[in-house]
């Protein structure tokens, strides 16, 4: 995880190789993780971007 200028703030470790990463929820502070053999949730302190993904 990095902060707003690009600082490292530390790793989220998953179970499993992630493929894929999206905030979504309440606030956008719920980070869904996708893994060929799963899909992971973290909570965050973090909120996601204010915009639409692509």
């Amino acid at each position: 995880m990095f902060d707003a200028k690009g600082d490292y703030l530390g790793t989220i470790q998953a179970p499993r190789r992630p493929a894929n990463v999206a905030f979504s929820g309440p606030g956008k502070r719920t980070l869904y993780i996708t893994a060929v053999e799963g899909l992971y949730r973290v909570e965050t302190l973090a909120t996601g971007p204010d915009r639409l993904g692509k």
